[in-house]
């Protein structure tokens, strides 16, 4: 991995940074701060068999000296000044991929719109058993929460700089981790419920065609209201299930909480909320597959 390739890294706050700087070097003259066995100031330990939290302390430390006042480890990468907006806005909003999503994004928000306005004018109209009708609705929120999710994650970028873990103004750092934390649990949650959605449609035809006497009577508006409610806070529950890494490594964060705010400890855990979408994707295509084929 090149200097380059780092502080891309540090720039974008994915989510794999840390992982990926414990894989490389520091830079060409110094050797890893962790692995490296034969400078016997380091620690001589594997990181493997040291706690998460432990080895990330380990390379902070170790790295510390490297860092400047405002929270970059590698102060002399950037081709402009990341930590002024001018700059940072021009360099971001010039990318042709940001732009991309940004245009896909307005159009797919206004589109998203406009069809939730039809489809509440029906519901309006027909003033019956919409049980279908609602499904769509909470389908169509749901696109655009994510619509919503994508558009805020890059105008973030813009205004809220990241920070390396434990260095930087304390305020800041829990400001601008905070909001890219709850901007991308906002995108899972967007995800996981637009899968749930589109299972519960497919029940719903799966029970109108095949039970099409007793649709009314098994899908009644109130209990497709209660099964959306129920997705929908499934859904947040797996959005937001980051957070719970401090309640369980509550001893790692009593301990460490002193280096690093809530929202950074909840960044550098090893779970990642986006996990979930594969176990409600394959949930969803086997209960779709089942309901289609029949």
């Amino acid at each position: 991995m090149t200097a380059d390739d780092r502080c891309d890294i540090m720039q974008s706050g994915e989510e794999s940074a840390v992982l990926h700087i414990f894989n490389a070097d520091v830079d060409s003259d110094t050797t890893h701060p962790v692995k490296n066995k034969a400078n016997p100031q380091d620690d001589t330990r594997d990181y493997e068999e040291l706690d998460w939290l432990d080895a990330l302390t380990n390379l902070v430390e170790k790295l510390g000296a490297n860092a400047t006042t405002n929270g970059s480890i590698f102060p002399n990468q950037f081709d402009y000044d990341y930590y002024d907006i001018a700059d940072r806005a021009e360099n971001i909003l010039t990318k042709p991929g940001k732009i991309l999503a940004i245009i896909l994004g307005s159009v797919a928000l206004f589109v998203n719109i406009l069809s939730l306005v039809v489809v509440l004018k029906l519901i309006y109209k027909i003033r019956g058993n919409t049980s279908h009708f609602a499904f769509i609705v909470s389908l169509t929120v749901s696109d655009i929460l994510f619509c919503v999710s994508v558009i805020l994650h890059i105008i973030n970028k813009v205004l809220n700089p990241l920070y390396y873990p434990g260095y930087g103004p304390t305020s800041e750092r829990l400001y601008s981790r905070c909001t890219y934390l709850v901007i991308k649990s906002l995108n899972t949650t967007a995800l996981n419920v637009t899968l749930l959605n589109l299972m519960g449609m497919a029940l719903d035809h799966y029970v109108a065609i095949l039970k099409p006497l007793h649709y009314t009577r098994l899908l009644s508006k109130r209990r497709c209201i209660v099964i959306i409610v129920i997705f929908w806070s499934i859904a947040l529950l797996c959005g937001f299930s980051d957070y719970l890494s401090v309640l369980v490594d509550w001893s790692d964060w009593q301990t460490h909480r002193h280096k690093l705010n809530l929202c950074e400890f909840v960044y550098l855990s090893p779970y990642q909320e986006e996990y979930t979408v594969f176990g409600t994707a394959f949930l969803c295509l086997v209960t779709m597959s089942v309901a289609y084929t029949k």
